[in-house]
């Protein structure tokens, strides 16, 4: 009413201090006094995320053995991709076909895309077997395979992220569950994956002559990592393109003179015959597959995603580690074979981005950013 005073609005008093013995408030930067948060303050981002990755990685190998149940089965009956390349070996030796069983064969995993044969590899595999089927028995040499598959890929895994910085831990956390069921399945993924990293690796330390090396080897082993050789030429690394030109040639004269041009030829039908399929549920050919695409479109998946990775590579060549990056991505995700024991490469396009393992290492800087 007028004149009369209006009520004055109160004024906040002081805040009480807090209880003694209370948990403080979280605001602003008192999240930072946390016990638990306090610990991730003081390692700081690199450690804590390589930690994480640590625990996370011993988590998902413990969830896959549990899962697995060894103790309670003939390791014969989860160790399959290793006998798939023994019992490949053994068709070669008896003169059979690589890619279908013949009478008396080792059965050792079902038969996809109506294929003869569950032997999906280039013809290498099978012929690096052939004397090892020949002189060695199956269950010992398989269970040792496996163990050293485990023991290499787990160990190797456990260094980098031990000598590396958050890229490295960042791949192995985005990758945790391929890398830690590769570990577990005596597929020569873990070899691979290793040696892609590694090529990486000794790349950067100036070992041209035997990155190429390794990357002509698993080109013909295993066919995805041939974009890495489009990489070195793009890039211009000559020593290392002649090595892995020389190597790859050499592989291939093996992988010939034991398995047979007609193998050779035939693998290419494998790669049609699985596409055709709908080919692995989580590959690019099986997701088209899903949604209705026709079959006979299928098959262009693999030389399309090709082509677009091979011009990619090309305009990032000024860019080294990106275009790695993209040709090791092309190798994955134009197969329509693509199970989880063929993505765990991908580690090697963020190891290439992490400068706190060149550094580590002792590594020179990449000439190309």
């Amino acid at each position: 009413m007028p004149g009369m005073p209006s009520p004055a609005s109160p004024s906040p008093g002081p805040v009480p201090a807090a209880a003694a013995g209370s948990t403080p408030a979280v605001a602003g930067g008192n999240w930072r006094a946390l016990p638990v948060l306090r610990v991730f303050v003081q390692w700081g981002a690199d450690t804590s995320l390589r930690i994480v990755a640590l625990v996370a990685l011993a988590l998902a190998v413990a969830w896959v053995v549990v899962n697995a149940r060894p103790w309670a089965m003939d390791p014969m009956a989860f160790i399959l991709d290793t006998s798939n390349y023994y019992a490949a070996g053994e068709r070669l030796n008896a003169g059979h076909s690589l890619y279908a069983y013949g009478p008396g064969d080792r059965h050792v995993l079902a038969l996809l895309f109506g294929l003869p044969s569950p032997y999906l590899y280039p013809p290498l595999m099978g012929v690096l077997w052939r004397p090892v089927a020949a002189f060695l028995p199956f269950e010992p040499v398989i269970i040792a395979w496996w163990a050293a598959g485990m023991v290499s890929l787990l160990g190797f895994l456990v260094w980098l992220l031990w000598r590396g910085g958050r890229a490295t831990a960042a791949g192995c956390l985005v990758l945790i569950v391929p890398l830690a069921i590769t570990a577990w399945s005596g597929n020569v993924g873990s070899f691979i994956t290793v040696a892609i990293v590694g090529a990486w690796l000794l790349i950067q330390r100036g070992h041209d002559r035997a990155a190429g090396a390794i990357i002509g080897f698993t080109s013909v082993l295993k066919l995805s990592p041939v974009f890495l050789g489009w990489w070195l030429l793009v890039t211009r690394r000559w020593n290392a393109l002649a090595a892995a030109t020389a190597v790859g040639l050499a592989s291939l004269a093996v992988s010939v003179a034991g398995a047979g041009l007609a193998a050779h030829v035939e693998f290419f039908h494998v790669g049609d015959a699985a596409a055709r399929g709908g080919g692995i549920q989580a590959s690019l050919v099986g997701i088209l597959s899903a949604v209705g695409v026709s079959t006979d479109l299928l098959p262009l998946v693999a030389p399309t995603v090709s082509v677009v990775g091979v011009a990619a590579v090309w305009m990032l060549r000024r860019h080294e580690r990106a275009a790695w990056a993209v040709a090791i991505a092309t190798g994955v995700f134009a197969s329509p074979i693509f199970n989880l024991t063929n993505v765990t490469v991908l580690l090697a396009a963020f190891v290439a981005f992490d400068g706190r393992l060149l550094r580590s290492s002792g590594l020179r800087a990449a000439a190309h950013t």
